[in-house]
């Protein structure tokens, strides 16, 4: 497929200067998400981990977002996570969070002793339920967001104590859950449950969204700001081959499949030929180990590195279709904020 988009520079970004766009956007959003980790905007990114290393991450706190750096990259060596974290700060002074996969306790502790030791202050969980963890590190002072993909573990995570949630839906990339539930739905399904379980956590939308009209569709839900994943990913700072960039430019909405639905493990990514080959493998009845031959961190780092997507495999929301750029990701958030204040004026002037 022959690339619809074209990549543009900062200054002439969705065409006006981005002297003009910081002019135009608020200083703040203020939402509940913004007060609890102290940032100016409720945008967080997604801690990819093949993606979200210090460049990206500072970039995005240092517009007002928050950054997360993602520490799956480190499982190998959990110490060069220190590094990594340095880093972040040797380029920002604004608060930023570190992901930490619960898929594996061990490792889990491993990565969270890191976490405390270099005096981190939010970290953003996810993979299997927060309590075994969530009293250990509130005890080291850290802010905690979880991220689920299904509303009844947002509600048992509240239950947990987490200070804050993220709900992911069907389109979003990486692993949105089994229950294929639209980011609409998802959306209303846990601003009720919440409210009716008495719980005042604020919680993200993520899933869709890639620009500041999705922003406030997601306000307007109930929630209290968005993480964004591929929309980050195809950014300047983002680790990645050019490769990789130009095709998230070239695919489309419909470019994007899930696998790994028949061992209950369901992940979008782009339809890359290994990934339909997956898919195959999966119809045919494949067992796990010959599935994970196909797909895996493994295959995410070679992709990355490479640029050789045809034979690698790809995360991408359905998002993707909306990216049409490659701008700097502090470009990105200040235009997504001036972006939100022309669609809630927009809503606006229809009520007048």
């Amino acid at each position: 497929m022959g690339s619809r988009r074209t990549v543009v520079g900062a200054e002439t970004t969705g065409g006006m200067s981005e002297q003009s766009r910081q002019k135009s956007a608020p200083r703040a959003i203020s939402t509940r998400f913004t007060r609890l980790v102290g940032v100016d905007f409720p945008i967080m990114q997604g801690g990819m981990a093949t993606v979200s290393f210090a460049p990206l991450v500072a970039a995005v706190s240092d517009a007002g977002g928050l950054g997360t750096l993602g520490s799956a990259a480190f499982f190998d060596d959990p110490k060069q996570l220190r590094a990594e974290i340095d880093a972040v700060r040797e380029q920002t002074d604004r608060p930023f969070a570190v992901n930490i996969p619960l898929f594996f306790a061990d490792l889990a502790h491993v990565l969270i002793d890191q976490v405390v030791a270099a005096g981190v202050s939010i970290v953003e969980t996810a993979g299997r339920s927060p309590k075994p963890f969530v009293e250990r590190l509130h005890d080291a002072g850290l802010i905690v967001v979880h991220k689920a993909a299904r509303v009844r573990d947002m509600v048992s995570a509240a239950h947990a104590g987490v200070d804050a949630l993220a709900i992911l839906g069907w389109e979003a990339a990486g692993h949105p859950g089994p229950d294929h539930v639209t980011s609409l739905v998802q959306a209303r399904l846990v601003h009720k449950e919440l409210v009716a379980a008495g719980f005042e956590t604020p919680w993200l939308l993520a899933g869709g969204v890639a620009d500041g009209a999705g922003l406030v569709g997601a306000l307007g839900l109930g929630a209290d700001g968005v993480l964004m994943g591929t929309r980050f990913a195809a950014t300047r700072e983002a680790e990645g081959h050019p490769a990789c960039k130009e095709r998230y430019l070239a695919a489309a909405h419909t470019d994007t499949l899930l696998v790994m639905g028949s061992i209950d493990d369901d992940a979008r990514v782009l339809a890359t030929e290994r990934a339909q080959r997956l898919a195959a493998a999966e119809q045919a009845g494949a067992p796990p180990e010959e599935l994970f031959a196909l797909y895996g961190d493994h295959i995410f780092r070679q992709v990355v590195a490479t640029g050789d997507f045809e034979q690698g495999v790809l995360a991408a929301g359905q998002a993707v279709g909306l990216v049409d750029d490659l701008p700097s990701a502090r470009d990105l958030v200040i235009r997504m904020v001036s972006e939100a204040i022309d669609a809630a004026s927009r809503v606006h002037l229809m009520f007048a």
